[in-house]
């Protein structure tokens, strides 16, 4: 894969991702807003860790 092939699939895991995650806290709160709904995902996102 080229390096612009590669940078476009790490894009849309990271879109997938978000998604994904967006629909599961609002699954689990549906009383959320948008703004709640997104900066839950934001927080996930910032404080993820690995390994």
């Amino acid at each position: 894969m080229t390096p612009q092939e590669l940078l476009r699939q790490g894009l849309r895991m990271n879109q997938t991702m978000r998604a994904l995650l967006s629909a599961g806290f609002r699954e689990r709160h549906p009383d959320w807003s948008e703004a709640e709904v997104r900066r839950a995902v934001a927080d996930r996102v910032l404080h993820a860790r690995t390994g």
